[in-house]
C-alpha cells in the first residue's frame, strides 16, 4: 500500500504468503522479485567475471570485488524488490563484460551476438543504459585497434547492431509509429506524465543536498529512501571511497608500466565506462529534482565500479596483504549489511502485534466510538492525569478496524493519519502528535477487522501551557489532508470530527523564590479544616487595580470556591469588586493539589481619585457562604473577609 512517510511503497498483508493465493497479483509480485534478486545474481556474476578477464593472476581481484558488490547494503535491498533498474543493472554488468572480452580478443561472432543482445535488452529494461552503447562501442574499437584490422569492424557492427535493432529497434520504431517521429524514445511523453519531478530550483542550489542523496542511498538508505543509517557511518564510506580512487591514481602513476597489456587496456575501458555510465545518470538532474538522485541509478556502474573499488583500496597495502585486504573489505560490508538488516531495516519493516484478548481487560477508560465508519477507539490508558506544563504525557489508544476500512491488494493511494491535540483551559493548542501509524510501515488499510491495535502518542507539552483542565482531542484525517477528518460517531450521533478524552490537568506552575518575595506576607487560613492558605498578597495601583494573591493548597477539595475581592471606602462600603473563580475558572480549587501554590489575579475597577482599602476571602457560588478564615493567630476575621494591608498577625478586634 503506498503510504506517505512509510519506509516502503507497499505494505504486505500476512494472506499474501504461501501458496499465495490470497488475491488478485500476489504470485506475481513474487515471481517478479525473484527475477529482481536473479538480476542482482547476474551483477555479482558479471563482476567475478569482468575480475578474472582484467585481472587474470590475481584472484583476490576476482573474487574480492564481487563479493563487495554481493554485501553492498544498498545493492542487496534493492535486489530484493520490483523495479526495472535490477534488470538494467544485470544487462549492463553483462555489456561491460562483454565489451571487455571483445577489447582483448574474444572477438568470436558469438561473443559480439551476445554484446548486442545485452545492449538490446538493457535499452529496454532502462533508457539510462544509452551510455552502454558507446561502452560497447569502445570495446569494438579497441580490438579493432590492436588487429589493426578496420574492415573488421563491419563485421562486429552487424553482429553487435542486429540484435540491438531487432529488440530496441523495434520499439523504437513503435513509439515512432505511436507518439511521432519527434519522439522515438518515448521520452516526450514520459516526461509529460510527471510534471511534479521536473527541476523547478537550478541543480547549483541543491548540489550537494544531490551528491549526499546519491552517497547515502547507494550505499544503503532503505525503504522510500527512509530508513537511514547513522550519519557517520556514511562519512566513514566517504572516506573510504577517496581512498579507493587515491589508491587508483597511485596505480596508474606508479605502476601503469609494470602491467600487462591487456590489463592496461582492460582497466582504460572499465574506468571510462564507470565515467560515461555515471554521466548518463548525472545528466537527469538538469532535467529533474533530487528524486533522481537515488543511488540505485548508479548500480548500472556497479560491476566497474565493484572493480576499481576493491582495485584501489588494495593498492595501499603490501602486495601479499593484498588478499588478506580484500577479504577485509567483503567481511565490512557483509557485517554492514547484516546490522543494516537487523538493527534497521527488520524493526522498520515489522507488522505490530495485535493486543490480546486479556490485555483488553486491563485497559483503563473503556470506550466505544466510531471514526468515519472505518476505525473503532475500543479504550485509552494515560500516563498521567496531572502534569507540569513543559513535561510529557503518553496516551495510549486501542483501536480496531472494520470491514469497510481493510483494503486487500493493490488499496487505494489515501490513508489515514492519526492526531491527538492536548487542548489547554484557555483553549491553546499546546501539544500536538499527527503520525502515521506505526511510523508508516502499517497503515490503517491493513488492518485486519476483530483484531486490536495498540498506538502510542508521545505529547511534549508547551512551557507556557495555561493551567487547569486540558482535553486530549484524538481522531483522523486523510493522509497529506489535516482538515479533511473523520467525523465521530457516539452511540449512532456524530459528536464531532475528534474524540475528547481526559480530563487531564496541567498543573499550575510553581513561582520562583524570588517571584513571591514582593507585596504583603500573609498566612490567613480558610476553611474550616484550613483547606487553603493565603501566602501572599499585592496590590498594583492602576487603572484597573490588580491584586495578585498567593494560595496554597493544603488538602484536597472537592468544591469550587469563588473569590471575592472587594474595595472598601472610609465608610466601610464596598464600592467596587474583582469577584471571580481563581484564573478566570481556569484552574479551579477542586483541581488545586496539597503544597501546590496557585497565583491568581483580579483586577478592581475604581472611581479615578477613589481611596480604599482591599479585603478579600472564598465563597461557595451556589449557596453563598463564605468559608472561615482565621489569621496566623488563629482568631477568625470579621465577616471571614481578609483586610490586606492589616499586617499577618492583626486579630480581629484590631
Amino acid at each position: 500500500m503506498e503510504a506517505p512517510g512509510s519506509p516502503s511503497a507497499f505494505v504486505h498483508y500476512p494472506f499474501e504468503n504461501y501458496p499465495y493465493q490470497g488475491g488478485e497479483g500476489f504470485l506475481a509480485v513474487r515471481l517478479m522479485r525473484l527475477i529482481s534478486l536473479l538480476c542482482g545474481v547476474v551483477v555479482v556474476a558479471a563482476t567475478y567475471a569482468l575480475g578474472r578477464t582484467v585481472w587474470p593472476e590475481r584472484r583476490y581481484l576476482q573474487w574480492g570485488p564481487a563479493a563487495a558488490v554481493a554485501f553492498l547494503p544498498g545493492f542487496l535491498f534493492m535486489s530484493g524488490v520490483v523495479n526495472n533498474d535490477t534488470m538494467a543493472n544485470a544487462f549492463s554488468a553483462l555489456v561491460l563484460l562483454g565489451a571487455t572480452r571483445v577489447a582483448l580478443g574474444h572477438a568470436s561472432r558469438r561473443d559480439l551476438f551476445l554484446l548486442g543482445l545485452a545492449l538490446g535488452l538493457g535499452l529496454l529494461s532502462k533508457l539510462t543504459m544509452i551510455a552502454a552503447v558507446a561502452v560497447a562501442g569502445m570495446g569494438v574499437l579497441i580490438h579493432a585497434y590492436r588487429a589493426r584490422d578496420a574492415r573488421w569492424l563491419l563485421t562486429a557492427a552487424g553482429w553487435v547492431g542486429g540484435p540491438v535493432v531487432a529488440t530496441f529497434g523495434l520499439w523504437v520504431v513503435r513509439n515512432m509509429v505511436t507518439y511521432g517521429p519527434a519522439d522515438p524514445l518515448g521520452w516526450g511523453r514520459w516526461q509529460a506524465k510527471i510534471p511534479q519531478m521536473a527541476r523547478s530550483i537550478p541543480l547549483s542550489s541543491e548540489i550537494q543536498a544531490y551528491f549526499w542523496t546519491q552517497l547515502t542511498t547507494f550505499w544503503g538508505r532503505f525503504g522510500w529512501a527512509t530508513i537511514s543509517l547513522p550519519g557517520a557511518v556514511y562519512r566513514v564510506l566517504l572516506l573510504v571511497m577517496g581512498l579507493a580512487l587515491l589508491g587508483l591514481i597511485v596505480l596508474v602513476a606508479a605502476d601503469w608500466r609494470r602491467l600487462e597489456p591487456d590489463t592496461r587496456w582492460a582497466l582504460a575501458l572499465v574506468g571510462t565506462s564507470v565515467i560515461l555510465l555515471y554521466a548518463s545518470v548525472f545528466r537527469l538532474a538538469f532535467t529533474f529534482n533530487l528524486v533522481v538522485a537515488h543511488g540505485r541509478y548508479v548500480y548500472i556502474a556497479l560491476a566497474g565500479l565493484g572493480l576499481l573499488f576493491v582495485t584501489g583500496l588494495t593498492r595501499w597495502l603490501p602486495r601479499s596483504w593484498r588478499p588478506a585486504g580484500a577479504l577485509v573489505i567483503a567481511a565490512a560490508l557483509l557485517a554492514l549489511s547484516l546490522v543494516s538488516l537487523t538493527k534497521y531495516i527488520v524493526p522498520a519493516f515489522a507488522a505490530p502485534a495485535p493486543v490480546a484478548p486479556e490485555e483488553l481487560e486491563h485497559i483503563q477508560h473503556p470506550t466505544d466510538a466510531v471514526f468515519g465508519g472505518k476505525l473503532s477507539l475500543v479504550g485509552y490508558d494515560l500516563s498521567a492525569e496531572r502534569i507540569d506544563p513543559g513535561r510529557t504525557i503518553t496516551a495510549t489508544l486501542y483501536w480496531s478496524a472494520t470491514d469497510a476500512n481493510f483494503e486487500p491488494f493493490p488499496p487505494s493511494p489515501a490513508g489515514h493519519t492519526a492526531f491527538a491535540h492536548l487542548v489547554d483551559s484557555s483553549g491553546e493548542v499546546v501539544a500536538r502528535v499527527d503520525e502515521d501509524p506505526f511510523g508508516g510501515s502499517f497503515p490503517t488499510g491493513a488492518w485486519q477487522p476483530g483484531l486490536v491495535w495498540r498506538m502510542q502518542h508521545v505529547l511534549h507539552t508547551s512551557p507556557d501551557a495555561a493551567p487547569g483542565e486540558a482535553k486530549l482531542l484524538v481522531g483522523w484525517h486523510i493522509v497529506d489532508q489535516p482538515f479533511n477528518r473523520l467525523p465521530v460517531m457516539v452511540d449512532g450521533e456524530i459528536v464531532g470530527d475528534s474524540l475528547p478524552l481526559g480530563p487531564i490537568v496541567i498543573r499550575q506552575a510553581q513561582p520562583a523564590p524570588q517571584a513571591t518575595e514582593g507585596g504583603e506576607a500573609r498566612g490567613d487560613r480558610f476553611g474550616t479544616d484550613g483547606q487553603i492558605t493565603l501566602l501572599r498578597a499585592q496590590v498594583t495601583p492602576g487603572n484597573p487595580v490588580e491584586v495578585t494573591l498567593h494560595w496554597r493548597a493544603e488538602k484536597p477539595m472537592d468544591h469550587d470556591y469563588t473569590v471575592f475581592v472587594h474595595a472598601i471606602d472610609a465608610d466601610g462600603n464596598v464600592v467596587a469588586t474583582g469577584d471571580g473563580p481563581p484564573q478566570d475558572g481556569r484552574y479551579r480549587t477542586s483541581l488545586w493539589e496539597p503544597g501546590e501554590i496557585v497565583v491568581d489575579t483580579h483586577q478592581v475597577a475604581l472611581e479615578p481619585g477613589a481611596v480604599v482599602r482591599f479585603s478579600v476571602g472564598l465563597y461557595d457560588l451556589e449557596t453563598g457562604k463564605r468559608l472561615p478564615a482565621v489569621s496566623t493567630t488563629g482568631k477568625r476575621w470579621p465577616d471571614d473577609a481578609v483586610p490586606l494591608g492589616s499586617g499577618a498577625g492583626m486579630s480581629d478586634s484590631d
